[in-house]
């Protein structure tokens, strides 16, 4: 017996990113659109990144 209530369906694939479903645990991600014939997956790793880390800058003004 399924339960309903843990579903998410949609009538169509996901167009745009913000349409996707989000997937992950925080370090590893990926972004379902859906699709019968063909799925499409965005992924995201956090390794991935070599870039540095940006702190916060406070601007004052005064």
């Amino acid at each position: 017996m399924a339960n309903l209530m843990n579903e998410l369906i949609e009538r169509q694939p996901a167009r745009i990113w913000t349409e996707a479903f989000p997937v992950g645990n925080g370090r590893i991600g990926a972004m379902l659109f859906g699709g019968v014939s063909s799925e499409r997956i965005g992924l995201n790793e956090d390794s991935i990144w070599y870039g540095v880390r940006s702190s916060v800058i406070i601007h004052r003004v005064g």
